[in-house]
């Protein structure tokens, strides 16, 4: 999937066929490309179209009978449930923030470019705390 400007493809994209047409500023609509296959396209136009974010994505696969006709199960379930790389490094900086959170201080392990071996560093983390100054307009 090359990527040309704005924002880049999920991994559920090669599955959808992303539309011109706006949901709202920022997101464009898409139509799932088993509907269009099943269905006319002017018929799949009119009743499957969906947000083209991956979640909205994955809801309407999930839901679609055109998908469940078209790839068998196991093919489902790699396409709806395979690698997601980007919740991979979601789930990695949500857990250091979570961990992060528990204490106010953290270890954290990282290589060094001149060395192959872990050093581990110790990270200080103090939590803002907002004060009415904090939240008042200029």
């Amino acid at each position: 999937m090359k990527h040309f400007g704005g924002k880049a493809s999920h991994r559920l994209s090669p599955y959808v066929e992303v539309l011109q047409t706006r949901v709202n500023k920022v997101n464009k609509a898409a139509v799932c490309k088993a509907c269009i296959d099943k269905l006319e396209r002017e018929v799949a136009l009119e009743s499957s179209i969906f947000t083209n974010m991956k979640a909205c994505t994955k809801v309407h696969l999930k839901k679609s009978p055109n998908f469940f006709e078209k790839y068998n199960e196991e093919e489902r379930n790699e396409i709806l449930y395979g690698s997601d790389n980007e919740n991979q490094e979601t789930n990695t900086v949500l857990s250091v923030n979570s961990a992060a959170s528990l204490s106010t201080s953290s270890s954290f392990i990282s290589t060094s470019s001149t060395s192959s071996e872990p050093t581990t560093k110790t990270t200080k983390i103090h939590p803002i705390r907002y004060t009415k100054s904090n939240h008042q307009k200029a």
